[in-house]
């Protein structure tokens, strides 16, 4: 049996936790339990060593994460406004729904406005999953929408790989979030972006894209009532894409 073989993702989970390895499975296409029942061939095993290598440059700030936090004591009045705005987008859907660009944009704005953040925006994988395209970009200070940025997953592999095992990515210090890091200098410094929370956005079983919230200014701490918040709105997006093949 695969003794060796499963020692491996054991070795992934000490360099990077979860996400690590969930990598580990997609580098060397196999998962714990086929390992498990696999011999230990040569071959295998410098496959295995290959992909653990790489994970130990994919994660290589993971040792400087921040540490687990207990989430904010959520104020009631904040959560009721939340779930105000959710019942108002609901009561609205037939609207938007059968269109998931409409959709998108609606979102995009309760997002922004709701968690009072300066940008919101929904990105989807393109055909080849290689890559996630903003389908709606919503500056709230601007009151303007716009599309067509692109972000590669060799670009920002930690991030990709994250995502499809998160419920949420609440970066209170996107900086220096291990998850988020690798988007400091190429995109937040020139923003001036400082917290994220995304969402990734699920349909037909598979991960499809993400909802980000950009928050421009002082560092911020997220509630778990903005997680719920943008949690849901993920989920109207999944209804739309599900809707429309």
């Amino acid at each position: 049996m695969g003794k060796r073989l499963v020692s491996f993702f054991d070795e992934a989970y000490r360099i990077g936790g979860l996400p690590a390895r969930v990598a580990l499975a997609k580098h060397t296409a196999t998962t714990p339990a086929t390992a498990e029942a696999a011999e230990d061939a040569p071959a295998l095993i410098a496959r295995f060593e290959k992909a653990v290598a790489t994970l130990r440059v994919e994660f290589r700030d993971a040792a400087h994460a921040p540490a687990a936090r207990a989430p904010l004591a959520d104020d009631p009045r904040r959560a009721q406004q939340l779930a105000g705005l959710l019942s108002a987008l609901s009561a609205r859907q037939a609207t938007f729904l059968d269109d998931p660009s409409r959709t998108a944009r609606e979102i995009v704005e309760t997002a922004a406005q709701g968690l009072q953040v300066a940008r919101a925006s929904v990105w989807l994988y393109d055909s080849t999953r290689t890559a996630i395209e903003c389908l709606d970009l919503f500056e709230r200070p601007a009151n303007k929408h716009s599309s067509g940025l692109r972000l590669t997953s060799k670009d920002f592999p930690v991030y990709f790989r994250v995502l499809e095992v998160a419920r949420a990515i609440d970066a209170d210090d996107a900086h220096t979030d291990v998850r988020t890091s690798c988007f400091s200098e190429p995109y937040l410094k020139p923003l001036g972006i400082n917290s994220m929370l995304d969402i990734p956005i699920w349909a037909h079983d598979r991960m499809m894209g993400v909802l980000c919230h950009e928050h421009i200014g002082p560092k911020r701490r997220w509630l778990a009532a903005e997680a719920d918040f943008g949690v849901a709105l993920a989920k109207l997006l999944s209804e739309a894409l599900e809707r429309n093949g």
